[in-house]
């Protein structure tokens, strides 16, 4: 008990830094802009984005690094390849497709093995992937991917 206590303490030491009082100021803010009347997660894609178009470059990048949606193969996607008109495109498919069509075409370095074996096999399965009536979790496991071995 004495180091959970203890643990709380700290957490509340830190809570008061100023660093802290700014991220949550900011938190703040963009809570309020995406979810004013409370309704942010019943929101269509289309919808979402209009939200996030009134967020400053500031908290768009604070929320990025939060939800980590910074990093450089977020959802199995290899972001720096994937150009704007791109991603725009796929914005255009159906919900279940989008996130699938861009990691296939565009894939993170550890999906390529993956989708490398199922196109090898020949079975249609890709295109139940790019459907969105396969996840890449399922995919993975009907092609385990092979390491590749280091020299």
């Amino acid at each position: 008990m004495a180091t959970a206590k203890a643990k709380l303490e700290k957490l509340k030491k830190i809570s008061e830094t100023p660093e802290a009082q700014a991220a949550d100021r900011t938190w703040q803010r963009i809570e309020q802009k995406l979810n004013y009347d409370g309704r942010y997660s019943l929101l269509n894609p289309a919808e979402s984005m209009l939200r996030f178009g009134r967020l400053t470059n500031e908290e768009s990048e604070y929320l990025g690094r939060v939800m980590g949606w910074d990093a450089e193969y977020f959802n199995g996607v290899d972001w720096n390849a994937a150009s704007s008109a791109f991603i725009a495109e796929c914005l255009m498919l159906p919900e279940k497709r989008i996130m699938n069509t861009m990691s296939y075409v565009h894939p993170s370095p550890d999906r390529k093995p993956v989708f490398n074996a199922a196109e090898k096999s020949n079975s249609g399965d890709i295109e139940a992937y790019l459907s969105g009536d396969l996840t890449f979790d399922e995919l993975a496991t009907m092609y385990p991917a092979q390491e590749v071995k280091q020299p």
